[in-house]
C-alpha cells in the first residue's frame, strides 16, 4: 500500500516523502529501488532532439545553452529509469575493492538516491556494474554501462522529436529476450522546459519551493516522468554525467571535440545535471548545466546510469 501511495498524486509531495521514509524503515517491497539486478531502463530510441534552451523561450535561458536541433545520438540507449540508491550503492561497495575516504553516502535510507559520491566513485560503480552483467550474459551486444553524456541525459528528459509510444521499460535481464514493440509518434513540445511540459510544478519534482528540504526516496514523483519514462530527472539530487566543462567545448553540442573524454585529468570539470532539492526553478530546467570537479562530493549529488554502444562498436559500423 505504500508503495503504491508513492506513485499516486493525490497525496501532497511531502505525504509521499514520508510514506517513503516509513517504506525504509519497513522494508521496501519494489526489488528494482535495491537491488541492483532489477534495474530497470527505459528505451531512449535513436534520432534527432532538440538541444537547450532560447530566451524567447525559457526566460531563465543562459546565453552557452544556445537551442540546436542535435543529430549525434543516432543509436538506441537505455537510461535508468531512477537515480542509482543507497541500496544499489552499498551491493556496490560491499562486492567491489573501491574505497571511499567519505562514508557520508550511509546515512540516507536504503530507498533514497545515493549522494555524496564523486565522478570517480560513480565511473566504478558503473565499470563494476558491467563486469557484473557481462558475466551473467545480459548486456546487449557491443553495449557498455556508464554515466550519459549530457546529451543522452537531456534528451532523455525531454524527449527526441519523436518519442516512444508507450514506454518501453525493461529490466536488464529482459532487454535481450523480448522483443521491442513500440511505435514513434511526434513530441508536441519537443523544447519542453521541464519533462512533463513548460510550467514548474512542485508536485511533479523535489526541488526547493516543494519544501521538502531533503531528498525523498525514489518513485514519489512519477508524475514528474519524462516523454520516455524516465523518473526524478529534475530534483531530489544532481546527476554527473560524462561529459567535460562546456565552457571549453561550447554548443553545438559534440562529441568529435573530445567533450566526453574519459580519460580527462582532475583539473577539468564534468557537467552536473538535473537539479536538487533544495534548488530554486531557475535551475531545475532540461537544459541547465552545472560544472563540478570530478573529485567533488556534496548532499545535492548523485547519478544515474546508461547502457549505449561502446565506442569501439560504433566505430565498426562506420
Amino acid at each position: 500500500l505504500l508503495a503504491t501511495m508513492l506513485a499516486t498524486d493525490t497525496l501532497e509531495p511531502a505525504e509521499r516523502a514520508r510514506s517513503g521514509a516509513t517504506l525504509a524503515r519497513l522494508g521496501d517491497p519494489r526489488d528494482f529501488v535495491l537491488e541492483v539486478d532489477a534495474m530497470r531502463f527505459c528505451l531512449i530510441p535513436a534520432g534527432p532532439f532538440m538541444m537547450g534552451s532560447k530566451k524567447d523561450e525559457d526566460e531563465d535561458a543562459y546565453s552557452d545553452e544556445k537551442l540546436h536541433e542535435n543529430t549525434i545520438l543516432q543509436n538506441d540507449y537505455w537510461l535508468a529509469r531512477f537515480p542509482v540508491t543507497v541500496a544499489q550503492f552499498r551491493n556496490f561497495m560491499r562486492e567491489s575493492n573501491h574505497e571511499l575516504d567519505d562514508e557520508s553516502w550511509k546515512k540516507d535510507p536504503a530507498n533514497h538516491p545515493v549522494r555524496y559520491v564523486t565522478w570517480y566513485d560513480a565511473m566504478a560503480f558503473c565499470r563494476w556494474l558491467e563486469t557484473r552483467w557481462q558475466g551473467k550474459n545480459w548486456l546487449p551486444p557491443g553495449y557498455q554501462v556508464s554515466l550519459p553524456s549530457e546529451a543522452e541525459w537531456e534528451k532523455a528528459a525531454r524527449g527526441g522529436l519523436r518519442i516512444p509510444e508507450p514506454v518501453v521499460e525493461r529490466t536488464i535481464a529482459d532487454i535481450n529476450k523480448t522483443a521491442l514493440q513500440f511505435s514513434l509518434q511526434q513530441n508536441e513540445l519537443p523544447k519542453r522546459i521541464y519533462p512533463w511540459g513548460r510550467k514548474i510544478d512542485k508536485n511533479r519534482l523535489n526541488y526547493g519551493q516543494t519544501g521538502i528540504k531533503t531528498t525523498s526516496a525514489v518513485g514519489c514523483f512519477s508524475n514528474g516522468a519524462s516523454p520516455c519514462g524516465c523518473e526524478e530527472m529534475l530534483g531530489n539530487v544532481r546527476e554527473w554525467t560524462r561529459s567535460l566543462d562546456y565552457g571549453k567545448f561550447p554548443y553545438p553540442y559534440d562529441p568529435q571535440t573530445g567533450c566526453e573524454d574519459i580519460k580527462a585529468g582532475r583539473d577539468i570539470s564534468r557537467v552536473v545535471r538535473g537539479g536538487a532539492f533544495v534548488i530554486n526553478h531557475r535551475y531545475v530546467r532540461c537544459a541547465y548545466r552545472d560544472l563540478k570537479f570530478p573529485d567533488f562530493r556534496n548532499n545535492l549529488i548523485g547519478f544515474r546510469v546508461v547502457l549505449r554502444l561502446s565506442l569501439d562498436s560504433v566505430n565498426s559500423e562506420l
